[in-house]
């Protein structure tokens, strides 16, 4: 029987880090409107990519859940949450 890699439940802080660097270094591609030269499968790739720089060995991160969490730590904090 194969063994299944785990997903890491939570991002750690080294890790948002990271993916802040790589969504800074290919912003001109996330969140440009689509146009003839970006199409909605090139900013699928370039989750996909940031998502297998984020990856170690023992944890498993799917794209989805990167972009998520980028956009969930991008958002704006209620200033009485501090």
């Amino acid at each position: 029987m194969a063994k299944t890699l785990k997903r890491s439940p939570n991002f750690y802080v080294s890790e948002i880090a990271m993916i802040t660097e790589e969504v800074e270094n290919r912003q001109t591609v996330l969140f440009t409107n689509q146009n003839p030269f970006i199409s909605n499968s090139l900013k699928k790739r370039a989750w996909e990519e940031i998502a297998d720089k984020s990856n170690a060995p023992n944890q498993l991160k799917f794209a989805e859940e990167i972009n998520k969490n980028h956009r969930r730590n991008e958002q704006p904090r209620d200033k009485g949450w501090n």
